[in-house]
């Protein structure tokens, strides 16, 4: 392909004499032309965040029935790859900064798993329940009782 440059082009040259063989070479040739520095590797693969469950939490978690599982293990999953849940999904202020509240919808019940991605070592899971009442936040309470210090997100102990 760049046999035929001569010895006196220089390299941007060459590089730019040269033509894609496949759609991605022409894109990998499009950026290194416009960047020097070679691509990081998180850029190519993703990475995936272990998963924790707190553990009166894992027992709960167990307990929702089979397709409430699927569907908070699917979006668990897409979480610990660092995209968006697919289901709705809402900020919990009340437990702490970063912790976040998937809501599943099945039928006539209503589920909700209350987790922690902002470290960018690991996703915790803090609770997983069915909500009980037809209307209204998730309840502090519920929450702090399980083993959580009041006013904050850290587990007692």
């Amino acid at each position: 392909m760049c046999g035929d440059a001569s010895p006196t082009q220089s390299k941007v040259q060459r590089r730019n004499d040269r033509r894609p063989e496949t759609p991605l070479e022409g894109i990998v040739l499009l950026y290194s032309s416009l960047n020097t520095h070679r691509p990081s590797p998180r850029w190519t693969t993703p990475v995936s965040k272990p998963l924790y469950f707190h553990p009166s939490c894992e027992k709960d978690y167990k307990t929702l029935p089979e397709d409430v599982q699927a569907d908070a293990g699917y979006n668990l999953d897409l979480v610990q790859q660092g995209k968006a849940p697919e289901v709705s999904f809402s900020p919990l202020h009340s437990l702490g900064s970063g912790t976040m509240e998937l809501r599943i919808d099945e039928a006539t019940d209503t589920y909700r798993v209350v987790y922690v991605a902002k470290f960018s070592g690991a996703v915790f899971v803090l609770d997983a329940f069915e909500k009980k009442s037809p209307t209204g936040a998730v309840g502090f309470r519920r929450t702090s009782s399980r083993g959580f210090d009041s006013g904050t997100s850290k587990p007692r102990g």
